[in-house]
């Protein structure tokens, strides 16, 4: 415990040694585990996440993200699996600031399986590779040149296609929070 505030002083104090940074064609990655709600199937579900980010100007970034389907925490799950890939764009709402608010929008895809956990024949337990739509949202704040800190959220919409008398709807709010870290990003 003592390290992390130890880092988290170090970083703070490094960046406030600088009041603008500039993103453009800098390149911002994170890594979490990820917690969300799947409304549809009514579960909780953890995830191992990261993205990677590259900056085309100070508005307008393209990213990429991958999840990981770690767990639900339903004492009997309905997902066996739901792994997912992203790749899209973000407008970013400030220039050259520390702070980074941005929203964005990534069409992706799931690979996904259910549990029958009633075994009823209707139910399609064969791995899918569902289409996906997110919105996502959320702020960047740069402590210098290196790190910064992160809040997302994601929405996610899709559903099962495997059996049209039994389809499932796998929308999911996703959140992550954490420290990432960048290349190529510096003072204006």
């Amino acid at each position: 415990m003592r390290i992390l505030i130890l880092l988290l002083l170090v970083c703070l104090s490094a960046g406030n040694s600088i009041s603008q940074i500039s993103k453009t064609h800098g390149l911002r990655a994170m890594a979490t585990f990820s917690a969300g709600y799947m409304f549809g199937i009514q579960e909780t579900v953890s995830s191992l996440s990261g993205d990677i980010e590259f900056y085309l100007n100070e508005k307008v970034s393209i990213q990429g993200e991958g999840s990981i389907f770690l767990s639900s925490f339903a004492s009997q799950s309905r997902v066996n699996n739901n792994n997912q890939l992203f790749g899209g764009i973000n407008y970013h709402f400030t220039e050259n600031k520390k702070a980074d608010v941005f929203l964005g929008m990534q069409p992706g895809i799931s690979f996904f399986k259910l549990n029958n956990l009633n075994q009823a024949p209707e139910i399609n337990t064969n791995p899918e590779v569902i289409p996906l739509i997110s919105f996502s949202g959320g702020l960047n704040y740069y402590v210098g040149s290196i790190f910064h800190f992160f809040i997302h959220a994601r929405y996610i919409q899709g559903q099962t296609i495997g059996n049209p008398q039994a389809r499932y709807s796998i929308n999911e709010l996703r959140l992550l929070a954490g420290l990432g870290f960048n290349l190529g990003v510096k003072k204006p």
